[in-house]
């Protein structure tokens, strides 16, 4: 565990720990939601927050730093085997990694090696999709399909089938056999189209495919399983082909991307974007793929169902639920508030308004006015609420779902960084250049050049915090763990919309390369970093930061 933890009284309980749960514990990444940019054709139901200043999330980058004399022990066995490893993901507790390793030699040049092509793309040896559920070398998968908040169910695609796993007790079940619409489309860096797990982690909804006539039309069939107790309940949600489904931010509804009709006259349905027997964009180099398709198939409706009551509406021109009311645009361009047969309007057609971020449990939504030009000013909207924030960002076609939400929403005019506090309904101005690493709750985690500053929006102000740090490096972020090159950082959890009252804490360095995180602040590290032409080296080892 950490070396700064020298009593026998902490020894021991850092020994049951590792009993208990492993090595380590990791859950979702803390979301530091920023203005995106997502490829064209990003489905409305899958489009998430990277942010403009992107933070990398946990297992997808790596530290350049070189190994120091006084690195820790590794806690726990080998994950992988020796060879070029890119870590895709891991999991909470330590309990699981999903893996992209060379371990063959496919292009018969008589060693094992990989290195990057001029376009970022590996050259070599054939990457392979690995899961590792524990440690060692782990199973060859087809890709890793989905995962929930808390990191204990992943659902892997492997042989063409979809596997639920529980990464606590090992159990293992078949989606496939349960009826799941296991097709796959090419949409790069999202989860399965017919998967997605609830913002808490508590339930997987999945689309499964009608086993009634054709001809009668094909129905949209839905399963929500709770994954405590096995359950699951089916949700008809009307005729169509389903094309995607996510859960909104707060987990109260279902958002289901359905080609309803055939708009583009050619005698079928088809989803958007083609078909792929296996995500080939999962196993990429440090420069990432995005592929794009113009004018292709069909235009999906959306059709939103209530988990509860699995009562389902068509909204045309759907944007978000805010509330007991629905956000949607009309032909005209025009942002209106609906619920039932009322409406009222929000933004006018000469706003071209477009959704930057939605708070359905505050009733709040973030608009960008993006048919002004050259610049697009930001408005706060809701029921009697139009506010102008006065501050402007560059013009973005298309509206953008939240994963989680979060109280501080980062938005970058320019040079600028500016927190949009959601629950105080105001702004907070920091220094240019600043990038906001993540949040929680009232707190905000800003690099400032070589600075790493707490930023508190309850009472406006802000304390360095640590040693300085490295001048280039990717973030990763665990929970309430942040990892800004060298340190290791412990952000106040938040309990019922509050952060807790204790401050944010630096639990100590990365030892080298880092290419994942966990809760408990432990660090994922290769054998050998990464170089500026080739990937790191495993086996991977779990440690704890140096003091």
């Amino acid at each position: 565990m950490l070396p700064a933890m020298r009593s026998l009284p902490a020894m021991l309980l850092a020994a049951l720990g590792a009993l208990l749960v492993g090595c380590g514990a990791q859950a979702a990444p803390l979301r530091s939601a920023a203005v995106p940019r997502d490829p064209k054709h990003a489905p409305a139901a899958t489009r998430s927050n990277p942010g403009l200043h992107p933070v990398i999330r946990t297992g997808a980058a790596a530290s350049s730093r070189k190994p120091e004399p006084n690195a820790p022990t590794p806690c726990g066995d080998p994950i992988g085997v020796a060879g070029p490893v890119v870590v895709e993901s891991v999991g909470a507790s330590g309990r699981w990694a999903a893996l992209c390793q060379a371990r063959e030699d496919t292009d018969g040049d008589g060693k094992l090696g990989v290195h990057y092509g001029p376009r970022g793309e590996f050259v070599g040896d054939r990457m392979q999709s690995y899961f590792v559920l524990g440690s060692g070398p782990g199973e060859a998968i087809d890709a890793l399909a989905a995962q929930d908040s808390s990191g204990r169910h992943v659902v892997i695609a492997q042989q063409g089938r979809l596997l639920l796993v529980d990464t606590q007790t090992a159990a293992r079940t078949d989606l496939t056999a349960l009826g799941a619409d296991d097709r796959s489309d090419a949409l790069a860096f999202v989860q399965h189209r017919s998967l997605a797990f609830d913002p808490d982690g508590r339930r997987l909804a999945y689309l499964r495919r009608d086993p009634g006539p054709y001809t009668q039309g094909r129905r949209v069939l839905v399963v929500v399983r709770d994954l405590s107790s096995g359950t699951e309940r089916e949700i008809k949600a009307g005729l169509g082909e389903p094309w995607r489904v996510r859960f909104s931010p707060d987990g109260r509804e279902l958002v289901l991307e359905v080609i309803a009709r055939d708009t583009n006259g050619n005698g079928r349905l088809e989803w958007p974007v083609p078909r792929s027997k296996v995500n080939r964009w999962r196993c990429h180099g440090p420069i990432a793929p995005y592929p794009v398709w113009t004018d292709r198939g069909d235009r999906p409706a959306t059709r939103v169902v209530s988990v509860d009551t699995g009562k389902a509406r068509s909204v045309v021109g759907w944007i978000s639920s805010l509330g007991d009311q629905d956000l949607v645009r009309d032909f005209e361009g025009r942002l209106l508030l609906v619920r039932g047969s009322a409406r009222s309007m929000l933004m006018d057609k000469e706003c071209g308004g477009v959704m930057l971020y939605a708070d359905p449990s505050r009733r709040l939504s973030l608009v960008a006015c993006s048919a002004e030009t050259p610049r697009a000013s930001v408005w706060l909207v809701g029921p009697g609420l139009r506010r102008d924030l006065e501050i402007d960002v560059q013009p973005t076609s298309m509206d953008y779902l939240p994963e989680r939400l979060t109280r501080l929403f980062i938005l970058y005019p320019g040079a600028d960084a500016v927190l949009v506090d959601m629950e105080r309904r105001s702004l907070a101005r920091l220094t240019p250049g600043d990038d906001v690493v993540a949040t929680s709750g009232a707190l905000a985690l800003v690099r400032r050049g070589t600075d790493l500053v707490v930023y508190d929006a309850d009472s406006g102000q802000e304390r360095k915090l640590g040693a300085p740090l490295d001048a280039f490096g990717p973030t990763l972020l665990a929970g309430s763990i942040v990892f800004v090159p060298p340190l290791v950082v412990r952000l106040p959890e938040v309990r019922t919309g509050k952060t807790a009252s204790s401050e944010p804490s630096v639990l100590g360095k990365a030892p080298g390369a880092v290419l994942g995180l966990n809760l408990n602040g432990h660090l994922l590290i290769p054998s050998a970093p990464p170089t500026d032409d080739a990937p790191a080296q495993g086996p991977l080892h779990w440690v704890g930061p140096v003091r």
